[in-house]
């Protein structure tokens, strides 16, 4: 693992290190949120109210931030780069290391789920998942997302390149408004809504996440830690406790709570980031702990596409054996996190497999 990282040493004076660790918490993150949440989402009825409902919950609801963070990253790092203007650079470069990732892995999932399931046409189920995401591979709607927003990204670079500080502020408050707002009132008072004609919730509001990241990247306020702190928890407890009750005046699962695009949710994202950078920006990373780092964050890519595939097997094992649920929540993550490493790290050192595999070219890490 560090010999990997030690080859990127021409290029570690250009990295930001904050950058880094955001995307290895949000890719850890993920693994959690997605180990987690069988007693407290899945299986909602059935464990209800108990004490392993609300551990599951709090465990759960922790982690929301994860997908937010991952487009945060992002937007910071492509809307501030003049060749993401280049069409042909999007086509050429953006968008295959991607798009033939995503393709590769949705076949993966599908042959995997039609080979435990039987009687499903792979065909017919790749054709489906075109349209829509399958709930075996539920996570990849992440990389539906980044296409659509890939696809538009040279028209959202020109107009930050050509942009003040003012405009930047006017379009997130756009997208804090329609995207957010409006929805967050919509899901409790119905009739308060703009009609479809009349809505710039663009994207599903994801874009928003992009300008959020490159105007928290770019900015040199500070904030206060503590503050910052509160913030987050304050966020976390309205997912965990907030979707707690608002299940139970429903009376049936409803995550609407956990939403990426909730207030909550933005909050603790919003902390989160500003947080890391703040706290990276005054404490660099010890030569221990910088290549780990540098490793995981050039693998997340790749770990996040292969780990839902571990995920179901350990939810498979649980199912059928008898797992103490405890013991289950705490092995889970760690199974899913383990496997999907040695799984990316092994694909990464095979020239026919990096790139289709983890989205990164086999020649940067074998020179």
């Amino acid at each position: 693992m560090l010999e990997i990282a030690n080859k990127f040493k021409a290029k570690e004076t250009q990295r930001i290190e904050y950058f880094d660790v955001l995307r290895v918490i949000a890719m850890l993150a993920v693994i959690l949120n997605h180990s987690f949440g069988h007693f407290s989402v899945d299986e909602y009825l059935k464990y209800q109210g108990t004490l392993l409902w609300h551990i599951d919950n709090i465990l759960n609801t922790f982690t929301r931030f994860n997908v937010p963070i991952f487009f945060m990253i992002s937007g910071a790092l492509l809307l501030k780069n003049d060749k993401n203007i280049s069409l042909k650079y999007l086509f050429k470069k953006r968008i295959p290391r991607v798009l033939i990732p995503f393709l590769v892995w949705n076949i993966i999932y599908i042959i995997a789920y039609c080979r435990v399931k039987g009687g499903h046409s792979i065909i017919r189920e790749f054709i489906a998942s075109i349209f829509s995401t399958r709930g075996y591979a539920e996570h990849l709607w992440y990389l539906y997302a980044l296409i659509a927003i890939y696809l538009i990204l040279p028209i959202v670079r020109c107009f930050i390149s050509r942009t003040n500080k003012a405009l930047i502020n006017y379009a997130l408050l756009i997208w804090t408004f329609f995207s957010i707002f409006m929805p967050f009132i919509h899901q409790f008072i119905p009739k308060v809504q703009f009609a479809n004609y009349a809505d710039l919730n663009i994207l599903a509001g994801y874009l928003g996440y992009f300008i959020l990241g490159y105007k928290l990247a770019n900015s040199k306020r500070t904030f206060n830690t503590i503050s910052l702190v509160i913030l987050f928890i304050i966020g976390w407890m309205i997912t965990a406790i907030g979707g707690y009750e608002y299940q139970n005046l429903l009376g049936n699962k409803n995550i609407f709570f956990q939403d990426f695009l909730t207030p909550n949710v933005v909050v603790m994202s919003i902390t989160l980031f500003i947080f890391i950078k703040q706290l990276l920006q005054k404490h660099k990373l010890s030569a221990k702990i910088k290549p780990i780092i540098l490793n995981l964050s050039y693998l997340s890519f790749g770990i996040y596409l292969v780990h839902f595939l571990f995920r179901n097997v350990g939810l498979i094992i649980f199912q059928k054996y008898p797992v103490n649920p405890y013991l289950y929540l705490i092995i889970s993550p760690v199974f899913v996190f383990i496997m999907s490493y040695i799984t990316i790290c092994i694909a990464s050192k095979i020239k026919v497999l990096s790139f289709c595999i983890t989205g990164n070219k086999y020649k940067k890490i074998h020179n």
